[in-house]
C-alpha cells in the first residue's frame, strides 16, 4: 500500500470521527430540546453551525427547538434554511399552524408527505392535513358569505386549474370506477404545464364533499364562480364519461371563470382498447382550448403513460373508489394489485401509501402537535438522519470537500458561540447578530 492511499485512509477515518462528533451534536440538540432544555440545545446547534454553516440538518433542529420553544417566527426563520428537509417542512408546517396561517401550513404538509416514504409521522400529517383542509373550507365560506353580493371571480388565481371528478353516469357497471381514475391522470398531466398551477386533490375532495358535489362530476356554470372561489381556481375541468359497446366518450367541459367566462366543450371518443390515447388527447385538447404553448419537454412529459395495462389502471380505479367510500383495506388490495400488474406505476404505489397513511391513522388516538414533534424525533433518531456524515465522507473521498473540524464542549452544550447566527441567505450563516435583534 502506497503512501498516498495510506494518507486517504487516515483522513477519511478521521473524518468518519468528525461526522460523528457532528451527528452527535445534532442529535444531541434534539434530545435536549425534547427535554424542554432550550437554551442548552440552541448552544449546542449554534456551535454545530459555527463549524458547519450549511448544515440542513442543523438548521432543522433549531428550527425545531424554537417552534418548541413557542418562538414560531424565529422557527420560520431558520427552517428556511433547511427547506429541502422533509422534517423541516413538517416543523415549518407546525409553526404556520400555531400562527394561524393554515393554508400555508396546509402546502407545508404536503411538500413534506411528498419527501416522506412512510411511517407514523407521515400517517399523523394526514390526519392533521385532513384537519386544516376542512377548516380551510369552513373559512372560505365564511369569507364568501360576507361577501357575496361582491362576488368577483377576479380574486382568484387566472392560471389555478382544478379537475373535478368525471360523472361516470353512463359507464357500464364494470368501467364505472374509470371516471375518478381519468380524472386523476388528467390532474397529474396538467401539473407538468409551468404556465398553470393545479389544486390538489385532497383540496379538491374536501371542499366538493363539503358543497356535497363530489360524485356529481358536473359543474353548473352558474354555480361555477362559488366553486372556483372555494377551490381558488380561475379554471375549473370537469364532464361526463360514457361507454356504448366497446366505445368510450369523454365530454370534457373547460369553464374559465376569469379571463373568458363560459364554458368550452372539450370532446374526446376512441375503442375502449385506446383508452390511455383518449386520455392524452382529451389532456392535449383541454390545453388548446387554454391557449397553452408547451415547451417540448412539457409536451414530452405528458405524453408519456404511467401505466400501458389497462387492468391495473382498472385496479387502480377501484381503488381510488373504494378509498371514497372509506373502505381502506379494500382499497389497499387494489393499490397492491395495480402495482403488481405494473411494477412501474408509479402512480399506484404513491396512491397504496397514501392508503396506508389512512390505515395507521384510523388507529391512532392522538394527533395533537406534540405526538407528531415526538413521532419525528424517535424517526429521526432511529434513522440516523443528520444529512452530514455520507455526504461529508462521499467529498472527501473525492477531494472535492473539507469536513469542517467541530469544536467545544459536545456533553455540556456549552458554546463558543455568544450570539445567534442569523440567516444570511439559503444554506449560510452569520456568526454574529441574532434572533432578537
Amino acid at each position: 500500500m502506497n503512501m498516498r492511499v495510506k494518507l486517504w485512509g487516515v483522513l477519511i477515518v478521521t473524518a468518519a470521527l468528525m461526522l460523528g462528533c457532528t451527528a452527535g451534536r445534532i442529535n444531541k440538540g434534539r434530545q435536549l430540546a425534547d427535554a424542554g432544555q432550550y437554551e442548552q440545545a440552541k448552544k449546542v446547534l449554534y456551535q454545530e453551525l459555527e463549524a458547519n454553516p450549511k448544515s440542513t440538518a442543523t438548521w432543522r433542529e433549531l428550527g425545531a427547538t424554537f417552534y418548541k420553544e413557542g418562538a414560531y417566527e424565529k422557527a420560520l426563520v431558520a427552517l428556511e434554511n433547511a427547506k429541502d428537509d422533509p422534517y423541516a417542512l413538517m416543523y415549518r408546517g407546525l409553526s404556520l399552524e400555531a400562527l394561524a396561517r393554515n393554508s400555508e401550513a396546509i402546502d407545508s404538509y404536503l411538500d413534506a408527505m411528498g419527501k416522506i416514504d412512510a411511517g407514523k409521522t407521515r400517517a399523523m400529517m394526514r390526519r392533521r392535513l385532513d384537519s386544516l383542509l376542512v377548516l380551510e373550507v369552513a373559512d372560505r365560506r365564511e369569507q364568501m358569505a360576507d361577501e357575496e353580493a361582491e362576488l368577483e371571480t377576479a380574486m382568484v388565481p387566472a392560471n389555478a386549474v382544478a379537475v373535478v371528478p368525471f360523472d361516470d353516469t353512463h359507464l357500464s357497471d364494470d368501467l364505472r370506477p374509470i371516471a375518478r381514475g381519468f380524472a386523476e391522470l388528467v390532474a397529474t398531466d396538467l401539473t407538468n404545464v409551468s404556465a398553470l398551477v393545479t389544486v390538489e386533490r385532497l383540496r379538491i375532495e374536501t371542499i366538493l364533499k363539503e358543497q356535497e358535489l363530489a360524485g356529481s362530476g358536473l359543474v353548473d356554470p352558474q354555480t361555477a364562480p362559488r366553486v372556483g372561489r372555494l377551490l381558488g381556481a380561475g379554471k375549473l375541468v370537469g364532464g361526463s364519461m360514457s361507454s356504448a359497446g366497446e366505445q368510450l366518450l369523454v365530454s370534457g367541459s373547460l369553464l374559465d371563470l376569469v379571463s373568458e367566462p363560459g364554458s368550452k366543450l372539450v370532446p374526446a371518443e376512441r375503442e375502449l382498447e385506446e383508452f390511455f390515447r383518449l386520455q392524452k388527447e382529451f389532456v392535449f385538447g383541454v390545453l388548446d382550448s387554454l391557449g397553452v404553448e408547451l415547451t417540448e419537454a412539457e409536451r414530452e412529459a405528458i405524453g408519456t403513460y404511467p401505466t400501458t395495462s389497462f387492468e391495473a389502471f382498472l385496479a387502480y380505479c377501484k381503488g381510488l373508489d373504494l378509498r371514497e367510500q372509506g373502505f381502506f383495506k379494500s382499497a389497499e388490495m387494489e393499490f397492491q394489485k395495480a402495482a403488481a400488474l405494473d411494477a412501474g406505476f408509479g402512480q399506484a404505489q404513491r396512491e397504496l401509501q397514501a392508503t396506508q397513511d389512512l390505515i395507521v391513522g384510523e388507529g391512532l388516538s392522538d394527533v395533537s402537535p406534540s405526538a407528531l414533534t415526538s413521532a419525528a424525533s424517535s424517526e429521526l433518531l432511529t434513522s440516523g438522519v443528520t444529512g452530514n456524515l455520507e455526504s461529508g465522507l462521499s467529498q472527501l473521498a473525492d477531494g472535492s470537500g473539507v469536513v469542517p473540524q467541530p469544536e467545544g464542549d459536545l456533553d455540556n452544550g456549552n458554546s463558543t458561540a455568544e450570539n445567534e447566527p442569523v440567516v444570511s441567505g439559503i444554506g449560510s450563516a452569520k456568526g454574529t447578530g441574532g434572533f432578537d435583534d
